[in-house]
């Protein structure tokens, strides 16, 4: 199953990296002309607080429009990538890291790109 819309806060994952980017709305998605007017590699990916994984293929109106695809991620392959997000930023005891869902996971990868 998958979502039509977004549901913010979510993490874009760049292909071939482990440091990832946190956008907390559609606000924040739509002022910053970096995250929606350049091209993205196929196999990077927004992931939302659901889990849902949206394509960053579709370009309307110059613009990179989130589409949804048919994949999903679950918590535990949210929080490896949490994980290997907050290894890359050196952060320590990376292997206590864990959360009770995939949005409070989201939210403590935003918190740690604040710092």
């Amino acid at each position: 199953m998958k979502s039509a819309v977004v549901i913010w806060p979510v993490i874009l994952k760049y292909a071939g990296e482990n440091e990832l980017t946190f956008i907390s709305n559609q606000s924040e998605w739509d002022c910053d002309a970096d995250l929606h007017f350049f091209s993205y590699d196929p196999e990077d990916m927004l992931i939302d607080s659901e889990g849902f994984i949206h394509s960053l293929k579709n370009r309307k109106n110059n613009v990179i429009a989130p589409e949804p695809t048919n994949r999903s991620l679950s918590l535990q392959e949210v929080i490896a990538l949490g994980k290997a997000h907050l290894s890359e930023l050196g952060s320590c005891c990376v292997s206590k890291f864990s959360a009770h869902s995939i949005q409070h996971a989201i939210d403590i990868v935003g918190a740690s790109n604040e710092q």
